[in-house]
């Protein structure tokens, strides 16, 4: 963001962009802002939601670097989907679990194919969660 611009949050709930001139325009990010709003540790595991969710968001537009959302609609898909958001279902599961899950995953990979539902089902957490864990070791 410019020094010539200013964020201002309405109360619709939409992050904008105030031009000098008085213009207001919707924020957008791209997918490494997409990463940062999450708290997540790339625009990898941006990609990997983007296959995933049925209801991601659909890109404001298209740009050289890449598809941009605006920053209301990611905030949206975020409070849908709250386990997502700085590895919060990672940090409610044991660490004896998560050391467990993680073998069962390198497991599934090193035969060429991890069972995602099975690993989830088996230790009682979700299929989002074995995901993210999945982001965590192979990218």
């Amino acid at each position: 963001m410019s020094a010539r611009t200013q964020r201002s949050n309405t109360g619709t709930g939409r992050d904008e962009v105030t031009m000098p001139d008085g213009r207001v325009f919707p924020a957008i990010a791209g997918a490494a802002e997409f990463a940062q709003i999450a708290e997540v540790s790339g625009s990898s595991v941006i990609t990997n939601w983007r296959s995933r969710f049925d209801d991601f968001p659909h890109p404001y537009g298209d740009l050289s670097m890449g598809p941009v959302y605006l920053v209301a609609d990611i905030r949206a898909f975020l409070e849908r989907h709250p386990d997502l958001v700085n590895g919060a279902a990672q940090r409610r599961v044991p660490d004896e679990t998560r050391v467990a899950i993680r073998r069962a995953i390198a497991d599934g990979v090193a035969k060429g194919a991890a069972n995602v539902a099975g690993v989830a089902r088996e230790y009682g957490v979700s299929r989002s969660t074995v995901y993210l864990m999945c982001d965590d070791l192979l990218f």
